[in-house]
């Protein structure tokens, strides 16, 4: 394993510790965005969409899309279907994630 600078370890315990990394995770704790970048690029981190990694070893469950539109979404709330779903209510399982958002709200890009 490569050699590991202390703000960079900082950045892999919060990954450790939420799963799923943003970007605003960094910056309320004062770490710059780079660190993100440079442990993408020597393969500790994976990148998972637009401003979202993981670890590369991250266990992937069935609730794993769901945190990630949570941390892609952070004001919606899951809804419908999907919350039913998660809350192992229903046995259907949704083609897509159902999320509230407020009116005002702008609609958030996610692919």
């Amino acid at each position: 394993m490569p050699k590991v600078r202390t703000k960079e370890k900082q950045v892999l315990d919060l990954a450790r510790a939420a799963g799923i990394l943003r970007l605003t995770d960094l910056t309320e704790k004062g770490i710059h965005p780079e660190h993100l970048r440079r442990l993408h690029q020597k393969g500790l981190l994976v990148r998972i969409g637009r401003g979202v990694y993981t670890l590369p070893e991250a266990s992937v469950s069935g609730n794993f899309t769901l945190a990630e539109v949570t941390k892609k979404v952070p004001r919606g709330v899951i809804c419908l279907l999907s919350a039913l779903r998660f809350h192992e209510i229903a046995t259907q399982s949704p083609p897509d994630i159902w999320i509230a958002l407020d009116r005002k709200a702008v609609r958030p890009q996610i692919n």
